[in-house]
């Protein structure tokens, strides 16, 4: 751990890429290992097909590796050689953007530098495992709307994002969503498998183009209860945390989810007062009321909701929201705090719901975070200037995909966050 540790000092503020998650196992420090392939510095361009090498000339984008952690120092060299550093890669190896310059006097000044390593980021090192294994379906398994997967195309921040998402319409593919991040800007794809198999290596091949990889749907989940998280299976269905007082009190919680039915026992004020929190419609607002018992905000984030949901006083299409909100603080106003059979995990908390409603499509079930969201850094970030310090998503991406727990843009998105 402490030369992890060591090999990230100085490079706060570097983007944490998906091209690193689930690195290839069994490989030492002496190797760059990404998801997509092992880069052995020993054997320069080794397993890289001719199709997707970098062109002659074609090196702005270059990995510079280290033959150890690297010092603050040479970090900070490294920064001042190049035009950009984007990011780490394991083991001891940065994603750089260099200064314009012949070959051989760039790769005497980063040896100058400490680097033992230097090789354009070949567009093979851009198709993530799982693209790189897509096969094509037989024709027999069809070719409708079940059938579309998911791309996602992470592209430089520096990088003209409208001319990176031209060239890949001039391609044939289809652009369901983008959005420029100061980390690695990205367009989503929504393509069969076939036409996948058909476009990856062109995709990669455009030199602004970062990194290649499928997605999943999005799909809801919620599958706890209050005794499992206190004292677990073999508990005896026992509330330690409850027994030592504590409930929630003082903090705020958000959910990102179907919605909520902001006047039912467990949200409203009390048996008399059915008034409704503040709403923010589809504006990115942050208006909420502290004072009120239990729901201080909703923030609608779907277009066809920003009226208000299905109703004056229902603002769950699905209701799977207001299981989630009751799951994590409900609490019936007839005894508030006190534990009831259908009260949440911290009864004693608020709440910040963010409605992004329920419709099955082919980027999500919830269309708040459907197709055109690429980017989950301004949902959470709406919420945290709520006053939330806990984000609950009771959705995920990998229901069907395998393998299961990939390392996916939006966990990278969580991450950026924190």
């Amino acid at each position: 751990m402490k030369a992890v540790w060591l090999s990230l000092r100085g490079t706060a503020g570097l983007a944490l890429a998906s091209v690193l998650a689930a690195p290839l196992s069994g490989q030492g420090r002496d190797t760059i290992s990404l998801n997509s392939q092992v880069v052995d510095p020993r054997r320069p361009g080794a397993g890289v097909p001719e199709s997707l090498r970098a062109q002659p000339g074609d090196d702005e984008y270059l990995l510079v590796k280290f033959p150890g952690p690297p010092t603050a120092s040479q970090i900070e060299a490294l920064q001042a050689w190049s035009a950009r550093v984007y990011t780490y890669l394991p083991h001891d190896a940065f994603l750089v953007r260099r200064v314009r310059g012949d070959q051989v006097r760039r790769d005497a000044e980063l040896r100058a530098l400490g680097a033992s390593f230097v090789e354009p980021w070949h567009a093979a090192y851009k198709l993530s495992r799982w693209v790189r294994e897509l096969a094509a379906p037989a024709a027999a398994e069809g070719t409708g709307r079940a059938a579309r997967r998911m791309l996602m195309l992470q592209v430089f921040p520096d990088a003209d994002l409208d001319q990176v998402s031209a060239e890949v319409a001039a391609l044939g593919a289809r652009v369901v969503g983008s959005e420029r991040n100061p980390f690695f800007s990205r367009l989503r794809l929504l393509e069969r498998p076939d036409r996948i198999v058909a476009l990856r290596e062109d995709l990669a091949r455009i030199p602004e183009v970062f990194w290649v990889d499928l997605e999943s749907r999005l799909r809801l989940y919620n599958d706890t209860s209050v005794w499992v998280g206190q004292s677990g299976l073999s508990g005896g269905q026992t509330t330690p945390v409850f027994d030592k007082g504590i409930h929630g009190e003082g903090q705020v919680v958000a959910y990102l989810d179907t919605g909520v039915d902001a006047d039912m026992c467990y949200f409203r004020e009390s048996a008399t007062d059915f008034s409704l929190p503040p709403v923010n419609a589809c504006d990115g607002g942050t208006v909420v009321n502290t004072a009120r018992r239990k729901v201080i905000g909703v923030d609608f984030l779907w277009s066809n909701e920003c009226a208000g949901g299905i109703g004056s006083n229902e603002w769950d299409t699905q209701d799977h929201g207001t299981h989630v909100g009751g799951t994590i603080a409900g609490d019936n106003f007839a005894t508030p705090t006190s534990h009831d059979p259908g009260d949440g995990l911290a009864p004693g908390a608020k709440l910040v719901v963010q409605d992004c409603s329920y419709q099955v499509n082919d980027c999500a079930d919830c269309p708040g975070i459907g197709c055109p969201v690429v980017d989950l850094n301004p949902v959470f970030l709406q919420t945290y200037d709520q006053g939330a310090r806990i984000h609950s998503n009771s959705w995920g991406d990998q229901e069907n995909a395998m393998p299961q727990n990939n390392y996916t843009t939006g966990s990278q998105d969580v991450d950026e966050f924190m």
